[in-house]
């Protein structure tokens, strides 16, 4: 696990912690190149007229690397064991840039306006945010600042980050703040996930469906499906295997809607609460 529980201690007596180089440089690669593919120019490209596709903030993305930082194995693990529950959700994904000359700086908040129809309990962490950075983020080039629990904002600290990093936090108690773009140049790229309770819908999680997301992702949505393992499909809403549901004929329509669909833990499941041998194709 790349988030030991000395990070989860962390989290719970500050209200955030820090794992650096969360991600492998391959994995760091991959998803920069589709971060600059589907939804953000590099700063040559930006200045030659390409502009950002805000259409393309939201996950899902037709992209694998994307997809796969968005939902890595041990983020998810990482919510399940500071949620206190397997039972979880992803609430939101999006990513986020920042350009030299940029004056943005929106003011020490949490973050409960927009990802909660509920109260403020100090004490429930049911809600957590993982920001991962995708280039270097070295001072003036708009790091996030993260005020520990306790501790006035005067005392906030600058994510400075190298890529491939990440910092979670308490996404309705943790108070934090954007910061203005003083470097010459350069550009950050960033990517945020929400991870909620999967009983508490009161929280605000997006559905990740068709209609939700609009038919410009209709792609993105088919690669994710079709690239996804169970795991990843129980984080939009979809059950388990061994579900009722994953009966043979709903298994070979996931598999003729999304090529690429891997049906054999669901065949397999079926095989051992049918009490027959595999059925594999």
């Amino acid at each position: 696990m790349r988030i030991s529980q000395h990070h989860i201690d962390t989290f719970h007596h500050q209200g955030f912690a820090v794992v650096e180089n969360f991600l492998t440089r391959e994995e760091v690669a991959s998803a920069l190149a589709g971060f600059h593919e589907v939804f953000a120019p590099t700063p040559d490209q930006r200045r030659a007229g390409k502009q950002v596709d805000g259409a393309q903030a939201l996950f899902p993305w037709d992209h694998s690397g994307l997809n796969h930082a968005a939902t890595h194995p041990d983020i998810i693990d990482a919510a399940e064991r500071v949620i206190g529950t397997r039972e979880i959700r992803l609430s939101d994904s999006d990513v986020n840039v920042r350009y030299a000359g940029e004056d943005v700086d929106d003011g020490f908040h949490v973050d409960v306006g927009n990802n909660t129809l509920g109260p403020v309990v100090p004490e429930d962490h049911g809600n957590m945010t993982f920001s991962m950075t995708l280039t270097d983020v070295k001072p003036g080039m708009s790091p996030t600042r993260m005020v520990p629990w306790g501790r006035p904002d005067s005392e906030a600290v600058e994510m400075t980050l190298p890529a491939g990093s990440l910092y979670f936090y308490s996404t309705h108690v943790t108070r934090h703040s954007a910061s203005k773009f003083t470097a010459p140049s350069g550009f950050r790229a960033a990517m945020w996930t929400i991870w909620s309770r999967k009983d508490r819908i009161w929280d605000c999680g997006r559905g990740y469906t068709y209609k939700w997301c609009g038919g410009h992702k209709d792609a993105a949505l088919k690669r994710f499906i079709a690239e996804s393992d169970p795991r990843r499909l129980e984080l939009l809403g979809f059950p388990a295997p061994g579900d009722p549901l994953w009966n043979e004929t709903f298994i070979a329509g996931m598999a003729a809607r999304y090529p690429g669909f891997n049906t054999a833990p669901y065949l397999d499941a079926l095989a051992v609460t049918s009490g027959a041998s595999p059925l594999r194709p």
